[in-house]
């Protein structure tokens, strides 16, 4: 059986369901194991926050017990409900059963006997490497499967390596080995980092070349 992201969010009580929400909206905003752009139809990041923006002051203005209020809190939140139920499907299309990964949702998940939970912290990839690629200025760069990833981030750098400011853009691969990096500058001594994307992120594994 397929993991599955609990949606019946009518089990939270009010404050546990702010809680929630706003754990989703964190988690979802710059979550790299669910890449822009999503499907047509389906509730972006910005959308779920801007939804959860909207409805924090209404659930505070409700805590005075005014009828109106209470109103509007429930009808936002009704709205909110049905936003986050109709992104969870496509999480969970993402994911495709990986558990690590939908841990980085916010949402609860189901736990069912026959889901195997992944390991709440990755540890650094072993076998990491990285050779220069046939042509000028690209890498291979690759590491040993990580249990509990769901992806792989690697990024460059030709200045500090202990500088974490240094990296530039990451590149977001579902592969383990053979991660062609081009445009990189002939010539140069490059850094290269990857690691594993679970749950709460793991440590990284830095390594030069020069290509």
């Amino acid at each position: 059986m397929q993991p599955k992201l609990i949606t019946n969010f009518d089990q939270y009580n009010q404050p546990t369901f702010l809680a929630r929400v706003q754990t989703i909206d964190t988690s979802l905003t710059g979550n790299t194991n669910f890449a822009l752009p999503w499907d047509a139809g389906v509730p972006t990041p910005a959308n779920i926050h801007t939804a959860v923006l909207a409805y924090e002051p209404l659930y505070a203005a409700a805590t005075g017990g005014d009828a109106g209020k209470i109103t509007a809190r429930n009808n936002a939140r009704a709205a909110l409900t049905i936003m986050l139920q109709t992104v969870a499907p496509y999480l969970e299309k993402v994911a495709n059963g990986n558990v690590a990964v939908l841990q980085t949702t916010g949402y609860e998940l189901r736990h069912d006997s026959n889901v195997t939970v992944a390991p709440e912290h990755l540890s650094a990839p072993t076998g990491f490497n990285v050779v220069r690629g046939e042509a000028g200025g690209t890498l291979m760069v690759g590491c040993d499967k990580l249990v509990g990833a769901g992806s792989y981030i690697i990024q460059t750098t030709t200045g500090d390596p202990t500088v974490d400011a240094n990296f530039g853009n990451p590149v977001v691969t579902k592969h383990c080995q053979h991660n062609l990096l081009t445009g990189q500058v002939s010539g140069s001594k490059v850094s290269v980092r990857m690691c594993g994307v679970g749950k709460n992120g793991p440590d990284h594994d830095l390594r030069g070349v020069r290509v």
